[in-house]
């Protein structure tokens, strides 16, 4: 679960348009970033409800895989993109795997009755580790 809160914040864009150099003018790079979060956010918005249904109707381990494989892949190609539209691109790609579903879901699938409440606190304490320590490492 930690992982989805990492990628989140540790595939910053603020660090790769200032490297890469994809804009010439700096007083649009708050603009670029706001732009690209913000598609990253609404996409997660509007998938959730896709995978919390695709979730009532397949297997929930063959979806956790998807869910992984696509965060894996779009992840990866984010960190080699070279122009805003694929930064666009794979960002939107992130959000369409539905963190937020996909993690609640881990809790119910991997912990029982007796240990459903660490997994829960482990949830919770995951997320705000998950922002400070990819804060720390970008």
């Amino acid at each position: 679960m930690l992982i989805f809160y990492v990628q989140s914040e540790l595939v910053s864009i603020a660090m790769q348009i200032m490297k890469k150099n994809i804009t010439k003018d700096e007083t649009k790079i708050g603009n670029i970033i706001g732009l690209i979060t913000s598609s990253y956010y609404l996409s997660q918005t509007i998938f959730s409800f896709m995978w919390g249904y695709l979730f009532d109707k397949i297997n929930t381990r063959f979806l956790l895989d998807l869910s992984f494989l696509i965060t894996g892949f779009s992840s990866f190609f984010y960190g080699f993109s070279t122009n805003i539209q694929y930064i666009m691109v794979f960002k939107i790609l992130m959000g369409t795997t539905g963190a937020v579903v996909i993690s609640k879901s881990c809790i119910k699938l991997y912990s029982t009755p007796g240990n459903e409440s660490i997994y829960a606190t482990a949830f919770t304490v995951g997320m705000p580790l998950g922002h400070l320590s990819s804060s720390i490492i970008t």
